[in-house]
């Protein structure tokens, strides 16, 4: 199959164009108001647990394996 159609012009210019129309028309998330709220949570929690127990929280590694076994609070 060619990339040309009859009047010569290239099919994948109008392809990428017909892309890019349909891209802007995509499901967008929906930003909730409880998302500062949350985010509040989540950071006092974190303060919370670093103010009770500072000696586990020493490094970068230490918070990830927090977040590994706290998956719902982050």
């Amino acid at each position: 199959m060619s990339l040309i159609d009859i009047t010569g012009t290239p099919i994948l210019p109008r392809l990428a164009y017909l892309r890019s129309v349909f891209a802007l028309a995509r499901w967008k998330p929906e930003v909730k108001e409880d998302s500062k709220k949350r985010s509040r949570e989540r950071l006092d929690f974190m303060l919370e647990m670093m103010k009770s127990h500072p000696e586990h929280f020493q490094s970068e590694q230490d918070f990830q394996n927090m977040m590994h076994f706290y998956p719902s609070r982050f």
